[in-house]
């Protein structure tokens, strides 16, 4: 990296790639005698967060290099984020053969997730419609809103429902492997992956995610209806914290079920919403990033689904 100061600021006007832009905001945070952790509390950005934005593995968020320029260091955002869009496309150029392969793969499950967001915004628009029709034809607000309550009363057993099933779906198949490989047991070779085998796990899991965010819409809480949104994301994009942290599947899919019922659970007892615990953050973060990463690759941005090598 050069500098555009003599004091020893690195120049973002220099940078084309992942690896020259997770240096450059290294070596900013280090000319600022700024650390990781100084620079989380600056921010609110999870220092896990932070420490990929400057491995140079990836490409980050934009959103994370404006705060850690911008908030974390107090430099003008404007060039570091000329210099994201760069490695941005220097990634699209880059990316191998075996991560096309596994987005052509996931393009299937991208549009079963968006066919299933768009049924989710017809529930929603008939529910208000038919509120309209029965507010016409004289029904009270006060009989509506007892209607949504009892509504949201079903709801929410039926998330928690469904909640409870997803946590006790087992491992993909592939994990499993890896799971008695690694505990000694012989099962010989990895295995060509039969489609069926894998596909038949992937239909049980993706139904039922399907189903709870159908069962959400009921949800008239806002705070729950969004915890239970970040539970689905990080248990689409599981890839993301398998990618980045190395934390398989069924791990994932734990976090964000405990953190979600924990919510419902909360919710029904009249409490406040307990506070999200730092793993359900970390895991959020690196499905989020993840997501980032398919919109790189792709040249789309906003859909969201489950892709990549995600065979179980």
């Amino acid at each position: 990296m050069g500098s555009n100061e003599a004091d020893g600021l690195p120049d973002p006007g220099r940078v084309s790639t992942a690896e020259d832009l997770a240096a450059g905001l290294k070596q900013l945070l280090n000319h600022q005698r700024l650390t990781g952790k100084a620079v989380a509390e600056k921010t609110g950005l999870a220092n896990s967060t932070i420490s990929t934005a400057i491995n140079g593995k990836t490409v980050p968020r934009r959103d994370t290099v404006d705060e850690i320029v911008r908030a974390g260091c107090g430099q003008d955002p404007k060039p570091w984020l000329d210099a994201w869009e760069r490695a941005k496309r220097d990634k699209r150029k880059k990316t191998s053969v075996e991560e096309l392969a596994a987005l052509v793969d996931g393009m299937e499950s991208r549009i079963d997730s968006l066919d299933a967001a768009l049924r989710d915004a017809v529930a929603r628009i008939d529910a208000l419609e038919s509120e309209n029709a029965d507010l016409r034809t004289g029904k009270s607000v006060a009989k509506l809103g007892e209607e949504r309550q009892a509504r949201a009363s079903v709801a929410t057993d039926r998330v928690m429902e469904l909640l409870q099933a997803l946590s006790q779906i087992d491992v993909g198949p592939k994990q499993k492997w890896l799971q008695d490989t690694r505990a000694g047991l012989d099962r010989g070779p990895e295995p060509e992956w039969h489609h069926a085998e894998v596909d038949s796990w992937r239909r049980m899991r993706s139904s039922l995610i399907d189903a709870l965010r159908f069962a959400s819409v009921d949800i008239i809480d806002d705070d729950l209806r969004l915890r239970l949104s970040d539970a689905i994301q990080m248990m689409e994009f599981y890839g993301g914290p398998e990618k980045h942290a190395g934390q398989a599947e069924s791990v994932t899919r734990i976090i964000a079920v405990q953190g979600a019922l924990e919510a419902t659970g909360a919710y029904r007892r009249g409490q406040e919403l307990p506070s999200l615990s730092p793993d359900f953050l970390d895991t959020l973060e690196f499905a989020n990033m993840y997501e980032e990463e398919i919109d790189i690759i792709s040249g789309s941005r906003g859909n969201k689904s489950s892709w990549g090598n995600q065979g179980g």
